[in-house]
């Protein structure tokens, strides 16, 4: 399903290199609710959800919220633990299915890689977890600063933890499994930071208020960039 979402932050605004808001992407959601065979046996929809931002015309992937089968299926006891995964269940692949709808086929098969792919608002407490050492080995422990955040290069280890997350691999594989169609490609860079949103916390019903707090949400920017050549080992 194609709609429109709107960025309304400007944090995140500025980290598109845009800053004006409202800022308009194409808004894309795949969902895994029908049931499914997996060797001659009928299955029951997992409810795998897949929403990502859009922007072809600067290359951008959003991962606005996405829940896979897998993680779905370990905290729902209505699943049987022998049930099997469908076959597509990995974010890489529903988003590159994705990016093909939208930009197509070019020059005989490959297809124009995305610039940027953005992790906004991360609640994955392993991430969670790995960005706080990261600060904490950065010399800026309990620190969460705000765009322009903080940059990451590959030879760093801070760069290797936070790419080896489950916020940060997608990115990895959607360019590893897709050489023959976006060529040799790497995560050449990447920006942490964090943005404030407000989150509902009470509901008054006599009034029809809602009390709300702040808090702070992680990010990941990841930049995409051709591998140099004399990295190129050989396929």
């Amino acid at each position: 399903m194609n709609s429109e979402a709107y960025l309304q932050d400007e944090n995140v605004a500025r980290a598109l290199g845009g800053g004006i808001l409202p800022q308009v992407l194409q808004s894309w959601r795949w969902s895994q609710n029908q049931k499914y065979m997996v060797n001659g046996k009928e299955w029951p929809a997992t409810n795998a959800d897949y929403v990502n931002w859009i922007d072809p015309e600067t290359g951008l992937i959003i991962a606005a919220s996405n829940y896979g089968p897998k993680y779905l299926m370990e905290y729902n006891e209505k699943f049987s633990r022998s049930q099997p995964l469908p076959n597509l269940k990995q974010w890489s692949d529903v988003t590159f299915l994705t990016w093909k709808k939208i930009v197509g086929d070019r020059n005989g098969g490959t297809i124009p890689v995305p610039n940027n792919i953005l992790r906004p608002k991360i609640g994955n407490q392993l991430t969670n977890t790995v960005l706080l050492e990261v600060m904490k080995k950065l010399g800026k422990s309990g620190q969460m600063p705000k765009w322009p955040g903080i940059e990451l290069t590959p030879e760093s280890d801070e760069f290797k933890a936070v790419l080896s997350t489950p916020n940060g691999n997608g990115a990895a594989w959607l360019l590893a499994q897709h050489k023959s169609q976006f060529g040799l490609k790497m995560i050449d860079k990447m920006t942490i930071f964090w943005t404030e949103d407000e989150i509902p916390i009470e509901h008054n019903d006599e009034t029809t208020t809602v009390m709300t707090k702040k808090i702070l949400s992680a990010c990941i920017l990841q930049h995409v960039a051709d591998v140099p050549a004399g990295e190129v080992i050989g396929e």
